[in-house]
């Protein structure tokens, strides 16, 4: 038997049935029809701003088409396999790259130029945007104010930018805008179907970006504290049965993101001997790190400057959303209700790990990682839409100087939404804010004449890579015989229509011929500037080759780059081509 919820619990803190749509509410198939419409228009919009980007100015992130590579080395290396994917990335990215580079002897360009990096980070977006529009539905937000939410978050211009551009943010986004709708549902239906779906969505967000560890971290406690609280925990009699419900609900939520964590982990060491390589491996971030020598933080100066930063970074995102959040736990405080805090837990830890790693010095610290105060805001507008609770308030809906609650509402959202559009594009085009590559490049083609829009070196970027692949190919090389680490190299097995003659470093053979090239049948090498990529393998393991040759090769052609490091290529001393197969 139930006992019946217990005064001053937080049970009270929930809209009661009259205020909540009941699971499927709102799916009519007019709003199937309408929210797969929206979603079409979604992906072509993203995918359409970023072809024109990449293909028309080659304006890339590398981590975007290096993503990419990923997905081709397990179709198209000399050894495919799904390993071949890596383990220094999360690999949900590049597993959708997969189908849509099946399709690339219809158009070259999903593998040589990464649009199939384009399509993914549409895709994902477009997902987001459809998952916004869901909210608007579970919400009972009418039109046209569902539609200023939806607009305020597709069209804002970092969502623009990072729905078609090849990167990670889009999948995280749509991750975690999922578990926190889901979340939200459930804080006020108490429906174990939604803290189940919530639980996906963050296990498959963890594919996506690590920092859905720690969104879910904080949703988890989220969900022990308020189940807990709901059943009485404060009460010694009802203490048992409040520890055994929070648990069941904490392992509900938990256990998807547990086992993707646990699995991703055991997988990585297996094939490689290290369970975390982004943070072992001599590729991974920390590497990277050093590699850049980007300064860590070690006094209260440093760390009180970069927690600056990271503020600075949220408000030139959503300029008013400390105001926002303020009135709106206000108001959900006066309606009884805990919602507020599903957002809060998801966002506010993905916010959380951004802030704390870049005051520790362990990220960039790059402007895009608080990409989901976006969401943030939105989730919190939608959740100060004035209710509707009760027949009397439909009929005689509350004015305010002759305007109606709903109207005053959505004047507000436009008050919110409306600034951020200007403040965060001038972050964008301002280098001290806007700090990677495709923002700058921004400022070149938004602010620049139009004799200079295309001088910007980083346009520049890999050019010089799918010369190499070309030249390369017009030696009609047999198999297996250029020897390439691929943390650098990436571009020029992608851009290369033979990728055959290349030995990567996810064949199973990689190191076998890096310590015996000649033997192993290698005639080329390619290497690049160890002052710039110390961590490429073949400067690991030869660190006197791009200066001497090391004593196994000579120098036969260098290939400089306005933006991104030169290229060496060897020639093996004694090769003679044919130990690899």
């Amino acid at each position: 038997m139930v006992d019946p919820p217990q005064a001053g619990s937080l049970s009270t803190f929930s809209l009661g049935p009259s205020a909540v749509a009941p699971p499927g509410t709102g799916q009519t198939r007019s709003n199937v029809k309408t929210g797969l419409l929206l979603w079409v228009c979604a992906f072509v919009f993203y995918a359409g701003i970023g072809m024109w980007l990449t293909l028309h100015f080659n304006l890339v992130d590398g981590d975007g088409p290096s993503r990419v590579a990923d997905g081709g080395y397990v179709l198209f290396s000399r050894n495919p396999h799904l390993g071949a994917i890596g383990f220094i990335w999360n690999p949900l990215p590049s597993m959708a790259e997969i189908p849509f580079l099946l399709f690339k002897g219809l158009w070259p360009a999903l593998q040589a130029k990464g649009q199939a990096g384009t399509l993914q980070s549409s895709l994902f977006m477009a997902s987001a945007v459809w998952q916004i529009y869901r909210l608007t539905l579970d919400r009972k937000i009418p039109n046209p104010w569902r539609w200023v939410l939806i607009a305020g978050f597709a069209l804002s211009p970092m969502i623009v930018l990072y729905g078609g551009n090849a990167l990670s943010e889009a999948a995280l986004v749509f991750c975690t805008t999922w578990a926190a709708r889901r979340l939200m549902l459930w804080m006020e239906d108490r429906n174990s179907v939604h803290l189940a779906m919530a639980g996906i969505a963050l296990g498959v967000g963890y594919l996506a970006r690590y920092e859905a560890l720690f969104a879910g971290v904080f949703a988890i406690a989220l969900v022990v504290a308020t189940s807990a609280y709901r059943e009485g925990i404060l009460r010694r009699e009802r203490r048992r049965a409040a520890v055994a419900t929070a648990m069941h609900d904490g392992v509900l939520i938990g256990f998807p993101l547990t086992l993707t964590f646990l699995g991703w982990a055991v997988a990585g060491w297996l094939l490689t001997g290290q369970a975390f390589q982004q943070f072992t491996s001599q590729y991974g971030n920390s590497s990277q790190l050093k590699g850049s020598h980007v300064v860590v933080a070690s006094g209260v100066g440093q760390i009180v400057t970069s927690l600056e930063d990271s503020m600075r970074a949220i408000v030139s995102i959503e300029p008013l959303l400390p105001t926002v959040l303020v009135v709106v736990a206000a108001i959900t405080i006066k309606r009884r209700s805990a919602a507020l805090l599903a957002p809060l837990a998801v966002f506010g830890g993905v916010l959380a790990f951004e802030i704390a790693a870049q005051a520790k010095g362990l990220t960039f610290g790059w402007f895009r990682f608080y990409i989901t105060t976006i969401p943030l805001c939105v989730c919190a507008l939608a959740i100060f839409w004035p209710r509707t609770i009760g027949p009397a308030e439909q009929a005689q809906p509350r004015r305010w100087r002759g305007l109606s609650r709903h109207t005053l509402w959505g004047l507000a959202a436009l008050a919110v939404l409306l600034p951020s559009f200007p403040v965060t594009w001038s972050a964008m085009l301002n280098p001290a804010i806007g700090n990677q590559f495709d923002q700058t490049g921004l400022r070149y083609i938004f602010t620049s004449a139009s004799a200079k829009r295309y001088t910007y070196p980083q346009f520049d970027e890999y050019r010089s890579d799918r010369a190499l692949a070309a030249w390369l190919d017009a030696q009609r090389l047999p198999r297996a015989s250029v020897l390439l680490d691929t943390f650098q190299g990436w571009e020029i097995w992608l851009s290369s229509k033979r990728p055959q003659q290349f030995v990567i470093t996810s064949d199973y053979d990689f190191l076998s011929a890096l310590d015996d090239p000649a033997r192993y049948g290698i005639r080329y090498i390619l290497d690049s500037n160890p002052a710039v990529e110390s961590v490429d393998a073949v400067n690991r393991r030869y660190p006197r080759l791009w200066s001497t040759g090391g004593g196994i090769s000579m120098r036969v052609l260098t290939v400089n780059s306005r933006s991104g490091p030169p290229w060496r290529v060897f020639r093996v001393i004694g090769g003679s081509g044919d130990g690899l197969r």
